[in-house]
């Protein structure tokens, strides 16, 4: 669109020209203010797996919005100036505080808030009405507070291994079920493997919504479609822990790992989405959900509105705004992750040939030389896991030191998927010098055990990591949003039995988990390169 300007004496053609240079000038300035931020969101955000098809979902999204804008009658008119400005209050407000705080997923929300502005700038209610699947398709690439995507996922798999056990027992495999790990005769199935398909919901759901938009569904069919395309992945997770555990136990076939994961992982995810585009043509057959929801071709447009050269420049003006941000960010984030991980911690990566150990007595407790983890049911996922158990009379703990992780590691989702349920948790700060706070957990077990477990996670420098419920207000929640995906330690205490510890014997442990600590953070710092 070529704004026409409402000055007078000008040349038609010379003042279309300055019009759309100034308006390409605006834009530049307007999406500099976003970029710093999308680019820090995108890089992290390639760091989680179940995200990482976020280049193809912003792909469809590109092919959507240039489909309707070019369908789209012109002239465009743009809507009304209030909503405008309501609209860039809020985006520059949450940009502002984004930088401040130094928050990307904070920063990308406003930068999605931007995108609606410029569309309802452009075209009003018919352009942003016939844009609209795009920014649902994007939405989808912004995770979800308090790691709501990730307890769905614990949720879908918790369903599959169930339904999967239940399959087994009748074609005749002799297993059992321990939360959701199924357990063979020879050999535990490694069901967080077999599950692994389960992050593929994203990227089926995404698939879906892209292949409806694109064929202009209706809103009801493209919600029963969503929800179908669910239930072929749960439903796929299902076949792939069944065949895994069958194969495993008649033929001593694993194809849970490997090559063989990989390619009927690839077979798993070419068959959803041919399902998806069957099913969509299945539901062709009821008129009653067929009515379009995005017109192929919006209604069209009067003539367009004169737009003065006061206004142009005026958006060239707050454009500039959101540029100086843009800057801001810059210093913001390096100032942040200066401060964060500094130059040492850049570097501080655990030696090759590190070793840890305790020794045989602490205290009251001594260690065993002959126990092992499965006794006490620990759960450990780090690439590396140490554990020692000891004993005070009747009383056994099992310490754990796992590592390395990628950001934090919240331990309590492993005993949830073994079955345990986690009854209350509490995090105590220690006030002595030069310790870190810890979580204490009480979980329970059908029918009559309970588990008292403690933990805390530290980075390469033995400073703590605090899990997000634990962040001491908005803010620091808004800044661990942006925050790198640092390598983090987690030591872990573990006493179980069919009666709570009493608090003296309560006592005792933490101080066995709290020597036990200290000594192996000393180690570990120790041990990091750089370290003179």
């Amino acid at each position: 669109m070529t704004p026409e300007l409402s000055d007078s004496g000008k040349n038609p053609t010379e003042t279309a020209r300055q019009a759309n240079n100034w308006t390409l000038l605006s834009l530049t300035l307007f999406c500099l203010g976003f970029l710093p931020m999308v680019a820090v969101f995108a890089y992290h955000l390639w760091e989680k797996p179940q995200y990482q098809f976020f280049p193809l979902a912003m792909a469809g999204a590109g092919f959507l919005i240039w489909t309707r804008i070019k369908e789209a009658p012109r002239p465009l008119i743009p809507g009304q100036a209030w909503v405008t400005v309501v609209i860039l209050f809020s985006c520059f407000s949450i940009l502002a505080i984004a930088t401040a705080v130094w928050s990307p997923w904070l920063g990308t929300i406003a930068a999605f808030f931007g995108g609606i502005c410029l569309t309802w700038m452009a075209g009003g209610w018919k352009l942003s009405r016939s844009m609209f699947p795009a920014f649902i398709l994007l939405a989808i690439l912004v995770p979800p507070p308090l790691g709501l995507d990730t307890e769905f996922t614990l949720y879908l798999r918790s369903i599959a291994v169930t339904w999967s056990s239940s399959i087994l027992d009748t074609v005749g495999v002799i297993h059992c079920q321990n939360g959701n790990i199924i357990e063979l005769p020879e050999k535990k199935l490694m069901v967080e493997e077999a599950c692994s398909g389960i992050n593929s919901v994203l990227f089926v759901s995404s698939a879906c919504l892209f292949y409806s938009f694109w064929r202009r569904r209706s809103f009801l069919r493209v919600l029963i479609g969503l929800a179908v395309s669910i239930g072929f992945v749960l439903f796929g997770n299902v076949i792939r822990i069944t065949l895994g555990a069958w194969f495993e136990y008649f033929h001593h076939i694993n194809l849970l790992s490997g090559w063989k994961h990989e390619l009927l992982g690839l077979v798993l995810l070419a068959t959803y989405l041919g399902l998806i585009i069957s099913f969509d043509d299945l539901m062709s057959c009821i008129p009653e959900i067929n009515i379009r929801l995005w017109p192929a071709v919006p209604a069209p447009s009067a003539s367009a509105r004169p737009v003065h050269r006061r206004v142009i420049r005026l958006g060239t003006g707050l454009a500039c705004l959101f540029a100086l941000i843009g800057l801001a960010e810059v210093g913001s984030g390096w100032r942040f992750y200066h401060q964060q991980i500094g130059a040492r911690a850049a570097h501080s990566m655990l030696s090759d040939s590190a070793v840890f150990t305790l020794p045989e007595k602490i205290g009251v407790w001594s260690r065993l030389t002959t126990e092992t983890a499965e006794n006490h049911f620990i759960k450990t996922q780090g690439i590396s896991s140490k554990i020692w158990v000891f004993r005070n009379g009747q009383i056994e703990v099992a310490i754990a030191f796992d590592y390395p992780f990628r950001g934090y590691h919240d331990v309590r989702q492993c005993y949830t998927e073994a079955g345990w349920s986690v009854v209350n948790t509490e995090r105590i700060a220690d006030p002595s010098p030069g310790s870190v706070a810890r979580i204490e957990v009480l979980m329970q077990k059908v029918p009559l055990q309970f588990g008292q477990l403690w933990f805390s996670t530290v980075d390469e420098l033995g400073k703590t990591v605090e899990a997000p419920e634990f962040q001491r207000n908005f803010l620091d929640k808004l800044r661990m949003s942006g925050a790198p995906a640092k390598t983090t330690y987690r030591f872990q205490a573990l006493v179980t039995g069919f009666i709570p510890l009493s608090t003296a014997d309560r006592v005792l442990v933490i101080r066995l988990f709290e020597d036990a600590r200290k000594e192996i953070t000393k180690q570990l710092v120790n041990q990091t390169t750089g370290k003179p």
